[in-house]
């Protein structure tokens, strides 16, 4: 991926979610993709604003993977992330930055809002 983003991707899931989130963290990363953790990233920014952490995060990244959950859709924070990465970021006819939702816990993509 390019050196011009500090993330591959942005993993975007209720805090609610973190265990489920795991797994899909780890394999990514296993992958070889960077990818933005809220947890890890805060420890090594330990005094920051967490809501520049994550603004500068959501804008260096790649893609947005959004692990949909019931959970992420009462989440305020999770509906802030990926409207953002969406409007400003997100670039699918371009060939370029894509928002990626995938569903967990058992929640119905069909019950997802529209953008």
């Amino acid at each position: 991926m390019s050196d011009i983003f500090n993330y591959d991707v942005f993993l975007s899931f209720s805090s609610k979610d973190e265990e489920a989130a795991k797994p899909v963290w780890q394999e990514l990363s296993l992958s070889g993709l960077r990818v933005f953790w809220s947890d890890e990233t805060l420890k090594r920014n330990v005094g920051q604003s967490f809501f520049e952490v994550a603004q500068e995060a959501l804008m260096s990244s790649r893609h947005l993977v959004l692990l949909m959950s019931a959970n992420a859709a009462e989440s305020e924070w999770v509906k802030l992330e990926y409207q953002t990465f969406f409007n400003l970021c997100h670039m699918p006819t371009k060939g370029g930055r894509r928002l990626i939702i995938h569903p967990i816990g058992g929640y119905d993509i069909a019950r997802l809002p529209p953008f």
